[in-house]
């Protein structure tokens, strides 16, 4: 086969946003992990809560933090989370770590858990948390709703 008719798919590479990693996806896998994401009922923007706003500040319970600095986190077990706990949880360990899962990731990556903040809808008495991870040049805030769905929390 010449350069010239190279199918698209051969010269496609997914990195790691933060390291620049090569990962080892492929547009298959990827493709099948994609079509089992539904975007969470409960994050803003997603219908019908186009009306979420911050309840209250953001609070952060720990300074952004690498993951790779103790690995120990590796052998914990997953914490009983939940969106009832979550706050409770955070306040009382302070550094958290999401490690997502199933059985069609080719990967994992660790993101550190360092803060949340709560949303609430207007016109109902429920609230989104979203929770803060990435850097301090450019932080992260993740649905809890969809983390959740996708992977586990461990202590760090």
């Amino acid at each position: 086969m010449g350069i010239g008719s190279r199918n698209k798919e051969d010269l496609t590479h997914y990195l790691n946003a933060l390291s620049g990693e090569n990962l080892p996806e492929t547009p298959q896998s990827f493709a099948k992990q994609a079509a089992k994401y539904t975007p969470p009922g409960s994050a803003a923007g997603s219908y019908p809560n186009t009306d979420l706003t911050p309840a209250v500040k953001a609070v952060q319970t720990a300074v952004q933090f690498d993951p790779y600095d103790n690995i120990m986190w590796m052998t914990s077990k997953a914490l009983d989370m939940s969106p009832e706990t979550f706050e409770q949880i955070i306040t009382a360990k302070k550094r958290l770590i999401y490690v997502s899962s199933g059985g069609d990731r080719t990967y994992s990556v660790p993101l550190p858990v360092f803060g949340y903040q709560l949303w609430e809808q207007s016109k109902a008495d429920t609230a989104s948390i979203y929770v803060q991870s990435g850097t301090e040049s450019s932080p992260r805030w993740i649905s809890l709703e969809s983390m959740l769905n996708a992977g586990k929390f461990v202590i760090y």
